[in-house]
C-alpha cells in the first residue's frame, strides 16, 4: 500500500518550468479571475470528453462539477 500525505506543506521540488510558463501565459491573457462555481468551461468539456471516449460514460459538460479549492494557513 502507498500512502500519500496531500496535508499542508511545502514541496521539496522547484515549480516544473512548464508550470511557471503557464502561470506567467494566463497573467498575459487576463486569465485572472475567480473561477466561476462549477468549475472553467473548457475543463469540464474535456472532463466530459474523457469519460466518453475512455471510460464509455455518456454525459454533458452541463453535469460535471469541477470547482476550485484552496487552503490557507
Amino acid at each position: 500500500m502507498t500512502i500519500v500525505d496531500i496535508g499542508k506543506g511545502e514541496p521539496d521540488f522547484h515549480t516544473p518550468d512548464h508550470i511557471k510558463q503557464a502561470g506567467k501565459a494566463a497573467i498575459d491573457e487576463n486569465f485572472t479571475k475567480y473561477t466561476p462555481q462549477p468549475g472553467i468551461p473548457e475543463l469540464r468539456e474535456a472532463i466530459a470528453r474523457k469519460l466518453s471516449a475512455e471510460n464509455g460514460i455518456d454525459v454533458s459538460a452541463e453535469h460535471i462539477v469541477g470547482p476550485a479549492a484552496a487552503s490557507t494557513p
